[in-house]
């Protein structure tokens, strides 16, 4: 299971450039760390201590590109990588233990295919590999709570101080929000089956080693950059974790609406699988449901009382979800023969069948070149219609069919189980065809690096600054350490005049429509990316 998420994850990985700032950033702080002399304690981005998060994901990133050798593209996804796989080994895990081998496997599949889990687990993020962390700590919970086969050992004792391990793992991804993805879980979990011994055995000693990664680090990191960077990162993190950031304030409801939408196109059955666990027909049955139901409502609550909120911030719940999801491939048939799950199975499959076809006809119309009126209504196809080779819209011809086909069959089966599976084999296409058609097309409309591999050719070994710029794709493009920033027109004027031989500022479209074009410059090159900003370079006159 682990082989064929990391794999899965790994689908079209190499096959686009960086797209979003924190991709960027976490490539610069892995690409500075992995340099010669680079600092592997205290972490630096752009010439400046870098306090934002722990170095966990940097060093990850670091090793891959310093030591094996990785491009620092996908260098900085390896961990959002192993994050997703371990997330999907510890779901199949969860659900084999509680409800048997197809459940398991069905709610691996859920995960790995949910829209938001899947799409966040293809970026360089933090987020994916704090939810492998929790969602392995809570295995190692279920595996010392719950019954297994019956010549397995318990060791309650080892698998405690592993699971507090992984939550300390987990803290050193992106600092005490490990605790709320794990901790609430096993309070509202004992508080409803009533188990408070869970917390009254010497188990509760191993929640020490939760503190063990991170101060083992903190006590090196003091060490070289004072009491200062400790506190930093601490006040800092908790700061931004509890509603510091003004621009990432939401309302209270923001995660009832973003859940579901993360989860597609598993939504459909989210009202299937409320009833699934809430439907109890033996002890055994209902112990298991309480804790996915403790994993799923308890995170999700206290999420929603803090004020700072993004839809990735709710990735380490969404193996949960799928536990519950996974839950429908346990229950008899009976039990899914009426409308809250035949509706929602009728629309997925004509969802497949609708998108399979849409995806046949658009790459038929590419390959037959007669797809001029798509460009005259989307300034964005051009760019994207440009640069897939042959390859591409012929192999989407064939997973669009494909997954038409399984839609059909999927509606007219009678079989609750086998429209399921069906489903789930279109859900694992349709996200194959995902990543190693549309991203990869996608990737000149939307990522910088052609534009810094161009500009690269230009400015030779000549001075650089950045203008409005968030990103740092030209930092290894142009192999520069650091490449200055300047945010005001006559800054930008101003450091092209101070140097004695010609220089370069790469400026953004809209910071020029903005803040105005600096005095005295043309423009040299100019990129247009129509799914992301445009990039201009530009030299004195």
């Amino acid at each position: 299971m682990f082989a064929a998420s990391l794999a899965f994850f790994c689908l079209g990985a190499a096959s686009r450039g960086l797209w979003h700032a924190d991709e960027h950033r976490i490539a610069e702080v892995a690409r500075v760390m992995a340099a010669p002399g680079g600092d592997w304690i205290v972490p630096h981005l752009n010439g400046e201590v870098y306090t934002h998060k722990p170095p966990l994901v940097a060093w990850i990133a670091a090793l891959a590109h310093g030591r094996l050798g990785l491009d620092i593209v996908l260098a900085a996804r390896l961990p959002s990588i192993l994050g997703g796989a371990l997330a999907t080994l510890a779901t199949f895990l969860i659900g084999r233990r509680l409800y048997g081998s197809a459940a398991g496997l069905a709610a691996a599949v859920v995960l790995a295919t949910a829209g938001e889990f899947d799409w966040i687990c293809r970026r360089a993020q933090y987020d994916p590999l704090l939810a492998g962390f929790t969602t392995m700590a809570l295995w190692f919970f279920v595996r010392s709570q719950f019954a297994g086969p019956d010549l397995e050992i318990r060791r309650p004792w080892r698998d405690a101080v592993i699971g507090s391990l992984c939550v300390g793992l987990g803290v050193m991804v992106k600092g005490p929000v490990a605790f709320v993805f794990t901790v609430p879980t096993l309070i509202v979990f004992a508080a409803a089956t009533r188990e408070w011994k869970l917390f009254a055995t010497r188990r509760l000693i191993a929640l020490s080693f939760v503190l063990l990664p991170a101060g083992i680090w903190l006590a090196f990191a003091i060490d070289r950059g004072g009491i200062g960077f400790a506190r930093n990162l601490v006040v800092g993190r908790l700061e931004a974790q509890t509603g510091g950031d003004d621009s990432k304030t939401e309302p209270f409801w923001f995660y009832l609406v973003a859940l579901p939408k993360g989860l597609v196109p598993w939504t459909f059955f989210l009202p299937a699988a409320v009833l699934a666990v809430t439907t109890w027909r033996r002890d055994v049955e209902r112990r298991a449901d309480l804790f996915a139901i403790s994993w799923v409502v308890a995170p999700l609550v206290l999420m929603s009382f803090v004020p700072s909120k993004r839809d990735l911030y709710l990735l380490p719940l969404y193996p949960g979800v799928a536990l519950c999801l996974g839950k429908l491939a346990a229950v008899t048939e009976d039990r899914l023969r009426g409308r809250v799950f035949a509706a929602p199975r009728a629309m997925l499959a004509g969802l497949c069948i609708a998108l399979g076809a849409a995806a046949v006809i658009v790459a038929s119309l590419v390959v037959l070149g007669a797809d001029g009126f798509v460009a005259r209504r989307f300034d964005w196809w051009t760019a994207v219609r440009g640069t897939p080779s042959w390859s591409l819209p012929i192999l989407a011809i064939a997973i669009g069919a494909v997954i038409a086909l399984i839609g059909w069959k999927a509606l007219r089966t009678a079989s609750p189980h086998r429209a399921f599976d069906l489903l789930s084999g279109g859900a694992i296409l349709g996200v194959m065809g995902f990543a190693v058609v549309l991203l990869p097309w996608a990737d000149a409309a939307e990522s910088p690096r052609g534009f810094y591999e161009k500009a690269a050719a230009i400015v030779g070994d000549a001075p650089v600054a950045r203008y409005g710029v968030d990103d740092f794709a030209g930092h290894w493009a142009m192999r520069r350490n650091m490449i200055p920033f300047v945010d005001t027109p006559v800054a930008a004027t101003r450091f092209l005049a101070d140097s004695t031989r010609p220089s370069f500022v790469v400026a953004e479209r809209p910071t020029l429509d903005r803040k105005g074009v600096p005095p005295g410059t043309r423009i040299v090159l100019e990129q247009k990316l129509p799914l992301a900003k445009d990039l201009v370079l530009l030299t004195s006159e």
